[in-house]
């Protein structure tokens, strides 16, 4: 399974250094997100991905373990989900 922009979602950024605000200009409505939602965010946002090569990233960036990368970048995934940003994207067979 891998993660996209859900539909209609388009952003405009707003960086405030250690937060960001994300207006989606479908729904109207302003998000605030830290630095990793944001950086979650961003990488959705360039093209659909799955959350096992997010993960892949943020150990290769910052040196963190596997589990503990897979757990954040889940937790950030679920949040941008409830705030309707990010969707689901399941492959066919």
């Amino acid at each position: 399974m891998s993660w996209r922009l859900a539909e209609g979602v388009t952003l405009c950024w707003r960086d405030f250094g250690d937060e960001a605000a994300v207006f989606n200009e479908a729904s109207g409505r302003t998000h605030v997100c830290d630095a990793f939602s944001a950086w979650v965010l961003r990488a959705v946002e360039g093209g659909p991905t799955t959350l096992g090569e997010l993960a892949d990233r943020l150990v290769n960036e910052v040196e963190l373990d596997e589990a503990d990368a897979l757990g954040q970048v889940d937790k950030a995934l679920t949040l941008l989900c409830e705030k309707e940003l990010v969707e689901p994207q399941r492959r066919h067979p």
